[in-house]
């Protein structure tokens, strides 16, 4: 059947108004489809529909006639307007039941929150009669799995971390071992555009090595897979495949395990016993989040300054108002000024001035550039950078280039360019 020749392929069917509203951006697509790439799997066809029962029969109709396996989010909530439910009761023809281990799971959790269990929570422990129950380990709604058309289809709650813990815990019982075997290894990197890479590491050896570019607005994620029918034989390759393009790649290469550069920099400073403190300006608080959200962080986080006017620079970090007025606060003297000012306490001050728009650029200080200064003992360098996009992308990858200047530091990567020390002033 159609469903049979579709190999190593899955369907996705994302449900909810607010997905074609655009009030709502699809996480959970995104999020199944690295996950299924780093299996050997992946999307063949994602269907977005709205919360009305025939087009999501239709849809669900269509997905498993031509897919063994289908995934589906939203429309498990507690409200009127989430109907997958009543339209996986019209289309499979089978009544939803109470879950009684479901129901007891909402009751445990909303007792330790001092809550009492409403209608909409007992909406949310029914599933389809006859399937199998898929526990949500993050929030109220249950999942659940079942048969049709000769296709398994796996229901699960739109709300985007219910939706990818429940992928990290259900995903791989419902993977069938495929025939031609695959390898794969994932690379984050910081600090180089697509393009760029792709001309470093292509092409691959052959059709049986293949790269998966997967953007992100902070760093690029490489998904490099090799096929073929012996395990030796394809590890082999995929081995000779990843020497070559670090080679290649070398240091913009931060993690292979999936961690985010927040994660990555605590648990090198940790490693290293180094303690780091921030001052920010365009990116407002933004690198000290990401490291503050990290468990554990408290061992190396010191403080976050968020200085945005002149007037903060120089009453919370010490910068001299003639420096100001002299270089202007986005320049190479004022950032270093910061990242010395904050420092105090600290073996390692960080900091981040530049231009996020849309206005305030000028001829020569325009929109996207960013000054980004390191200082410890006995040293300091600050280096600019130009960044594409609106202001939320500078933002974000002025946030990413500094926390990798903290992960350069830590690795002792600061004597490749552009990091020449300067003597601390």
């Amino acid at each position: 059947m159609a469903a049979r020749r579709s190999v190593g392929k899955v369907a996705y069917v994302a449900i909810g108004n607010e997905l074609l509203s655009g009030r709502t951006v699809n996480e959970n697509g995104r999020y199944l489809a690295r996950a299924l790439i780093q299996r050997g799997y992946e999307i063949g066809l994602i269907l977005t529909v709205g919360d009305d029962l025939s087009e999501i029969e239709i849809a669900l109709e269509q997905a498993t006639k031509q897919y063994g396996l289908v995934f589906t989010s939203g429309g498990l909530g507690p409200t009127s307007d989430d109907r997958t439910r009543e339209a996986l009761t019209l289309w499979a023809n089978r009544p939803v039941v109470t879950s009684a281990a479901a129901k007891q799971r909402i009751v445990n959790r909303l007792r330790s929150l001092g809550r009492a269990i409403s209608e909409g929570h007992h909406r949310q422990a029914m599933i389809l009669k006859g399937s199998t129950l898929l526990q949500n380990p993050t929030g109220a709604a249950a999942g659940f799995s079942f048969q049709k058309n000769r296709a398994t289809v796996i229901v699960l709650p739109g709300v985007p971390q219910e939706f990818q813990a429940m992928i990290d815990r259900h995903l791989n019982r419902h993977l069938k071992p495929l025939k031609t075997l695959s390898l794969v290894t994932a690379w984050r990197v910081v600090g180089m555009t697509e393009s760029t890479v792709a001309k470093l590491i292509e092409p691959t050896p052959d059709d049986q090595v293949s790269i998966a570019y997967l953007p992100n607005m902070s760093h690029l994620d490489l998904i490099i897979r090799a096929t073929g029918t012996d395990r030796r034989q394809v590890k082999a390759r995929l081995e000779r495949y990843l020497a070559k393009a670090s080679a290649k790649l070398g240091s913009v290469i931060v993690t292979d395990d999936g961690r985010l550069l927040g994660e990555i920099v605590v648990d090198l400073f940790q490693q290293a016993g180094l303690t780091v403190s921030v001052a920010e300006s365009c990116t407002g608080g933004l690198v000290s989040a990401d490291l503050t959200a990290v468990a554990g962080s408290s061992k190396i986080f010191r403080s976050g300054v968020v200085s945005y006017s002149n007037e903060s620079k120089q009453e919370l970090l010490g910068v001299p108002m003639a420096l100001i007025e002299r270089h202007g606060a986005v320049s190479r003297e004022v950032a270093q000024a910061m990242a010395i000012g904050v420092r105090q306490g600290a073996d390692v001050g960080l900091a981040v001035t530049g231009v996020a728009g849309p206005d305030g650029g000028t001829v020569e200080k325009p929109v996207g550039l960013v000054w980004i200064a390191l200082a410890w003992q006995g040293g300091c360098v600050a280096h600019s950078v130009r960044f594409p996009g609106n202001r939320e992308i500078i933002r974000r990858l002025a946030t990413s280039r500094a926390l990798d200047w903290l992960r350069r530091y830590a690795m002792g990567l600061f004597d490749e360019p552009p990091f020449v020390a300067t003597p601390e002033g």
